[in-house]
């Protein structure tokens, strides 16, 4: 199946958890960054993907945060593996979700930013994510990589080390024959032809990256 992504580029002109790599590889050393893992506060769970953006702002899905209040949120960043009892932790000040998110339309302006209560020291294992110039329009068949710790597969099990996956975005047209339904303009589709690999439980709000550039254009919704 095809998968749904939320273009960031909207988000960055403007201003559920659950979601797993199917099929994917373990990331290598360094790779990726500015992918952080968002947790349950108390439990210290991973919950959802997601990328930073500067030292004080995270870039994730709306429906990861919905309902949540900052406390109940934090994430863990510099690292490739989860752990519960990580000294490299974030608390979340604020959240914001995008004014135009609507579940009940097709996830559509599925995007969430949270401020940091205290700024990330930036190094070799925390970088910012590059993001696309306004408006830029990602073409179809282009590859892409998604990166994430989500299920493994339908009923598995979080995936303890980061996990990536390489996808091929769809157009517009393709993705909404596959589909059968319109596409929302602020919506990209990426998948493979054949099925079998792409995003699961846990993935949710992680980035699906043009490979080459590593720019983040998509948000898994």
């Amino acid at each position: 199946l095809a998968l749904f992504y939320t273009a960031t580029f909207l988000l960055a002109g403007a201003s559920g958890e659950d979601g797993k790599i199917v099929n994917g590889t373990t990331a290598g050393p360094g790779e990726f960054p500015f992918v952080v893992s968002l947790r349950r506060a108390k439990s210290g769970r991973h919950s959802c993907g997601a990328t930073l953006l500067n030292p004080y702002w995270v870039l994730t899905a709306a429906h990861c945060v919905r309902g949540s209040s900052p406390e109940q949120l934090d994430l863990q960043y510099g690292s490739q593996m989860l752990a519960r009892n990580s000294s490299q932790v974030a608390r979340v000040a604020a959240i914001f979700v995008h004014p135009g998110y609507e579940p009940e339309d097709k996830y559509v302006n599925d995007i969430a930013l949270l401020q940091l209560a205290q700024s990330v020291a930036l190094s070799k294992f925390v970088q910012p994510v590059r993001l696309p110039e306004p408006r830029q329009v990602t073409p179809g068949n282009a590859s892409a990589v998604l990166a994430g710790w989500g299920l493994n597969a339908t009923g598995g099990v979080v995936q303890q080390h980061l996990q990536k996956v390489k996808l091929q975005v769809f157009s517009d047209a393709e993705c909404s024959e596959r589909h059968q339904t319109h596409l929302h303009d602020s919506q990209i589709c990426a998948g493979l032809p054949e099925g079998g690999k792409g995003q699961c439980s846990g993935d949710s709000g992680g980035p699906l990256l043009l490979i080459g550039s590593d720019t983040q254009v998509g948000i898994v919704s």
